[in-house]
């Protein structure tokens, strides 16, 4: 009976052992889990822009308590806007579209191969417990707490840029992780020590249990020899069960004390875990403002060093300002001087000279005068009839130029038609343009996803000279469409260069006249758009909103060269975006960031033309193309417009 009930308290005890320790794994998993998800937010992908969703893969973890976890928190998480995809690696998985590889020893993983699967892309490895300096990061479980090594130098290799509120909490140094595993040693030793004490009184109680079990059997054989003390015997007998009831009892009682025990051993790690949870979050919340207060002080100290560098040139120019007043102070007193000389040696001249030469020339003068004013007046009024008759033609032409080069421009109906949500700011410096804005429907576009193109295009020069190349130009974008079929934009421009160039080289001069451009293949549909782009010389602005409710301004640099005659020609290259409802799109040319004005009479320049794209973000396409031109008048004031003016807003 004895025997029976400490088996069973054996097993119970050795059951309650194996559940605490799966749930301390389970916990271990959960924390681990968190701490890649936080890694994925504090440290930056070079490509993170052009992902379409942040792939995490796993090996090894047999019981899936971190795969589990990483499942449940993609769930309801994403990094920064970008959802989150957790894969099982297999023989089949491309490791360089991997972003984060966790893996541990239970597979025998080995680190190196890993590095050659992902080709030097970056790919973040996190692992477990592995040796000093052979992950990018290592966890390590000490104490019931996760500790993580970070090897910043491989990352830093592989393309990834490390967070400082990561290396606040990491482990950088060897030294710091032999400490850790001189711990755990201890720590380990002294579990140890403690399951070999138990082990004793374990082997004391079954040795007990044994000499009990032979004094039993001799007493059956000295009941077998002397009946007459049966009744003795079996008074003994009782007595000794009754003992055994009571410690029956007693290991009953201390099974129920195990198993409240283990309850609450669960409920301390439970309490662990989030207290674990909220150090990592105060460190990474201090050492965010750690950050920022760095940053701030060395915006002071700039700022600073900025009012020395004025205070001392202010001085310079009043020492300056000084000297200069009392040179001046001088000079204008010896002036004074030599002027009351010059003024007394006229005087005297002029009394002389004038007296003897005004009487005979005063007839003849007069005379002569006469004469020659009534031919002048003949004179002038013929010219000035002439003038004002070449001046109307003039006029009439370029008047009629206008409504020619108007005439191959879309309408701004058409415009609106096409892209609902759009503007046009179109200003002449002068009656015709050097300056144009074009659009064109692809011939094979279907009625749900229709294919725009439309380009904001700036030729050499204004005015008649520049609406003369713009014709050739427009002239030769329509061919590379219409008659060629050419759907690309990089393609377009090759070849409408190709035809500009033709059509001036019949010139028996060398002209070098051309066109800067942007222009765009907008493909539509009823959620999204795709969009293919290129440029020569002239950027393309894409706005886009963000998860913080503010905006972002995306710049596309173009080819740096004209559409026209140039040295060692390259081929334009197409750029292709996946746009989202709510970007917005900017084409332009260099007419409004260089028209001069302000209160300093200096360029408008490209940067506070992009802040106030992004200002007016939340107006509406109308509102934004009257701001644009309220600006660009008051900027201007009083001064001439330096250039022809073109931009193009579209909102997805």
């Amino acid at each position: 009976m004895l025997k029976k009930l400490i088996i069973t308290f054996l097993f119970v005890l050795i059951s309650a052992c194996i559940f605490a320790q799966k749930d301390k794994n389970k916990a271990d998993g959960e924390r681990q889990a968190l701490f890649i998800y936080n890694f994925s937010k504090y440290i930056e992908w070079p490509n993170f822009n052009s992902l379409k969703e942040f792939k995490i893969g796993v090996i090894g973890d047999e019981y899936n308590y971190v795969y589990d976890e990483l499942i449940v928190l993609s769930k309801t998480k994403d990094v920064k806007g970008i959802p989150i995809k957790i894969e099982r690696i297999n023989y089949d998985t491309k490791f360089d579209e991997l972003q984060l590889i966790y893996f541990d020893n239970s597979e025998n993983t080995s680190i190196k191969d890993l590095y050659k699967k992902t080709k030097g892309n970056p790919v973040l490895l996190v692992g477990k417990e592995y040796p000093f300096g052979q992950s990018m990061i290592n966890f390590l479980d000490i104490n019931d707490k996760i500790e993580f090594e970070l090897n910043e130098e491989k990352c830093n290799k592989a393309g990834l840029k490390v967070n400082v509120v990561i290396k606040t909490i990491a482990i950088k140094t060897k030294r710091e992780w032999d400490s850790l595993l001189e711990k755990i040693e201890t720590i380990t030793l002294q579990d140890e020590n403690k399951v070999q004490v138990n082990t004793k009184d374990l082997e004391a109680i079954i040795a007990q249990q044994k000499q009990l079990e032979k004094e039993i059997e001799a007493k059956k054989v000295t009941l077998a020899a002397q009946n007459e003390k049966l009744e003795q015997k079996v008074a003994e007998i009782k007595e000794k069960e009754q003992l055994i009831e009571a410690s029956t009892i007693e290991l009953t009682k201390q099974k129920e004390l195990v198993v409240i025990q283990n309850k609450k051993i669960a409920s301390q790690q439970q309490n662990l875990s989030k207290l674990n949870y909220n150090v990592v979050s105060n460190q990474i919340k201090l050492a965010e403002q750690q950050e920022k207060l760095e940053k701030d002080q060395a915006k002071l100290k700039v700022i600073k060093e900025d009012v020395t560098l004025i205070e001392k040139e202010l001085q310079e120019k009043e020492a300056v300002l000084a000297r200069n007043e009392k040179l001046i102070t001088l000079q204008n007193s010896e002036l004074v001087t030599k002027s009351s000389k010059i003024e007394q040696q006229k005087h005297i001249i002029w009394i002389s000279v004038l007296f003897l030469i005004i009487v005979s020339i005063l007839g003849l003068v007069a005379y002569r005068s006469y004469k020659l004013k009534n031919k002048a007046n003949l004179l002038v009024t013929h010219q000035k009839l002439e003038i004002e008759n070449q001046h109307k033609e003039i006029i009439d032409s370029i008047t009629y130029a206008k409504r020619l080069q108007e005439a191959i421009f879309p309408t701004l109906t058409s415009v609106k038609e096409l892209l609902p949500q759009s503007f046009v700011f179109f200003k002449p410096k002068d009656v015709v343009s050097g300056d144009f804005y074009w659009m064109e429907i692809l011939p094979n576009s279907s009625k749900g996803r229709a294919v725009v193109l439309f380009a904001a295009a700036d030729c050499t020069g204004h005015g008649v000279p520049g609406a003369m190349v713009s014709v050739v130009c427009n002239n030769a974008l329509n061919r590379s469409v219409r008659e060629y079929g050419i759907t690309k934009p990089g393609e377009i421009l090759d070849k409408t260069r190709e035809i500009v160039v033709g059509e001036f080289a019949k010139s028996k001069e060398d002209v070098k006249d051309g066109m800067d451009i942007s222009l765009c293949s907008l493909q539509l549909s009823e959620s999204d758009a795709t969009l293919h782009w290129s440029g020569a010389n002239n950027s393309l602005y894409i706005i886009r909103p963000t998860i913080d409710k503010t905006f972002e301004l995306i710049e596309i640099k173009p080819n740096k060269q004209s559409i026209g005659k140039i040295d060692n020609p390259e081929a334009y290259s197409t750029h292709t975006f996946e746009l989202k409802k709510g970007d917005t799109l900017y084409l332009f040319t260099d007419g409004y960031a260089d028209q001069f004005g302000g209160e300093k009479g200096k360029k408008l320049m490209y940067k506070p033309f992009k802040q106030m794209l992004l200002e007016f973000q939340e107006k509406s396409m109308e509102e934004q193309q009257e701001i644009l031109e309220k600006h660009f008048e008051n900027w201007r004031g009083d001064l001439e417009q330096v250039d022809d003016v073109c931009v193009i807003g579209v909102r997805i």
